[in-house]
């Protein structure tokens, strides 16, 4: 297994994620954020194929997307010309401090080696009274799941080193300073496919995310085997999803 997975081999088919589920409800708490907070200059830290800033973009004076994967920011430049490209670490973010309006990033944290450098740098970025957004979910929310962490070994485990919980960002927002932090579950993503259905979820293709791209294809291999002996046994076995999405922000 590869703990770092090279997103530049997955960005041409990155953006079929969203046609499966164009996750409205994050669409809405941006749009809503910026319409409130009215920032000239927004960055989106692992901004990817620019999914999120392109539906913001046309509300904002200064739309930048950053990145360390040189096959996103590609993909990206087709999506807008209004909007800065540029290629860096969220650890140490490449702008003069107090540049920003807003700061935010969308299923991106988990990626993030120093998440302690990163919140820190994000509030040296802002401009006095400017936001700080992290959006994405914790796999050990109660209640949530995934069967994706079933079948594919050590999906799960590695899931849990990876992504930060809403109290250790929480902490972490407190430390570097942040106040009036807020905390939202912005939409529940729930599904559930039936025996050979599981065929037609696009999760299952070893480029839809880092989860199996992380994998090799003996381990990969290993885990559709695995679904079609579970199906093979029980032809009405139900695959579940449950996906929390929260948001927490914070205000510098």
């Amino acid at each position: 297994m590869n703990n770092n997975p090279d997103y530049s081999n997955i960005s041409p088919t990155y953006n079929k994620r969203y046609q499966v589920n164009p996750l409205f409800g994050i669409q809405k708490y941006l749009i809503d954020l910026v319409v409130k907070e009215n920032p000239q200059t927004v960055l989106e830290v692992g901004c990817g194929t620019a999914y999120w800033i392109s539906i913001i973009e046309k509300l904002i004076k200064h739309s930048i997307g950053l990145d360390l994967s040189t096959g996103m920011l590609k993909e990206g430049k087709k999506s807008s010309k209004n909007i800065s490209f540029v290629n860096g670490n969220a650890e140490c973010i490449p702008f003069h401090n107090k540049s920003c309006d807003l700061i935010y990033c969308v299923n991106m944290i988990h990626q993030v080696g120093d998440k302690t450098r990163y919140i820190t740098s994000a509030f040296e970025k802002l401009k006095t009274d400017g936001i700080f957004v992290i959006i994405g979910t914790d796999p050990m929310e109660k209640n949530d799941e995934w069967f994706i962490h079933k079948f594919f070994d050590g999906t799960y485990e590695l899931d849990k080193k990876r992504f930060p919980s809403w109290n250790y960002l929480i902490d972490q927002f407190n430390t570097a300073c942040f106040s009036e932090l807020d905390l939202q579950t912005l939409e529940i993503i729930e599904s559930r496919q039936v025996g050979k259905e599981i065929f037609d979820n696009y999760f299952i293709q070893k480029d839809s995310g880092s989860q199996l791209a992380m994998l090799d294809d003996y381990e990969y291999h290993k885990g559709i085997n695995k679904i079609e002996q579970c199906v093979k046994n029980n032809p009405r076995y139900e695959f579940a999803t449950k996906i929390t999405m929260k948001a927490l922000s914070g205000r510098k």
